[in-house]
Formats: C-alpha cells, structure tokens, sequence
C-alpha cells in the first residue's frame, strides 16, 4: 500500500485554495493543478507499507496522538521547486509553527520502520497547488504570493493511501488521530 502522513483541510479552507489556482490561471500560470480532495500537507511520505504491518503502523501513529495539541496552520507565500528557473511544482508555504514541527518529528521517528528510510531533507511545510512543470511562473507572481493569508486550526492529522483508480490519483484516509 502507497501510505502518507498529512494534515486535511477544511471545506473553507479548499474554497480558498481553489480560489487560489484560478487567481493563478488568469495570471497565466499553467501546469497540473491538484484536484480539491488531494489538496493536503504531507508530513511524512511511506512509500510502498506491507498490509501486514498496517495495524503495527496504525497502533503506532496512535502513539504519538494527543501529544502535541492543536495548533494554527497559516499559509503566508508562493514557491516553487526546485527553482523557478526550471518550476515544477508551485507550492503555497506554510508558517513554520514550532507545534507542526515538533509533530512532524515525532510522526516520522515513530514511523522510521515503515515504508521508506525518513527523508534527510530540512521539513519544508507546504501544499502543493500545481505540478507536472510550471509554465508562465515569475518573480512578481511568487510576490503576490506574500499576499496569501489564510489560517486554520490543526486537529488532526490522518494516514493516508494514495492509489490510482481509472487513471485518477486518489488520496483515501485510512485513519485519524488528534493532534
């Protein structure tokens, strides 16, 4: 099973994001824009979880429920990776809050034995907007971006499957834990 770790957002929350892209699409910027319900902040990505070990997975993510307690989630810029000369994903950043980074940590040393090694990369909380390689991107269009503002209470975080189904990527919640 293709598994992730990610907090979800409201409905509000989505109505923004979409509003979002198509501020983006008038700006002239093209690419694969994500569809709503796989608009989420990823915090630990698994890869490929045997079946059998799904409930030791499970049990373990449990653990590490209720630690933390909530915390806002606020969106404050635009980015791209890898760079904007060669865009192929267009993110919308994250605050870098000290309770979602402290709870990324956590889920992903709990979860270390699952799936593939941790990234060693530095967390960079984001949500992705668009991917498949950006077109139309500048600098005047990543400073529009400094005018995002958009805040939300983290509860929740849920393990996720994505799976592809008649060529559609879905993202499908296995389980839910509070923060």
């Amino acid at each position: 099973m293709r598994l992730f770790i990610s907090l979800n957002f409201s409905e509000q929350s989505l109505d923004q994001f979409e509003k979002w892209q198509d501020e983006l699409k008038v700006k002239g910027l093209r690419g694969y824009w994500r569809r709503r319900d796989n608009l989420h902040l990823t915090l630990c990505f698994l890869e490929e979880v045997e079946e059998k070990d799904l409930d030791a997975l499970k049990q373990t993510l449990a653990g590490v429920s209720g630690r933390i307690g909530e915390f806002a989630v606020s969106f404050d810029s635009l980015g791209v990776f890898p760079n904007i000369i060669q865009p192929r994903i267009l993110w919308a950043g994250i605050r870098k809050e000290p309770k979602l980074i402290q709870l990324q940590k956590q889920i992903q040393q709990a979860t270390s034995q699952f799936g593939a090694p941790p990234d060693t990369r530095p967390f960079k909380p984001h949500l992705t907007l668009a991917s498949g390689g950006i077109k139309g991107i500048d600098q005047n269009i990543l400073n529009w971006g400094s005018t995002l503002d958009l805040k939300e209470t983290a509860v929740h975080y849920a393990l996720m499957q994505s799976k592809v189904e008649k060529g559609i990527r879905q993202y499908l919640t296995v389980a839910r834990y509070r923060i």
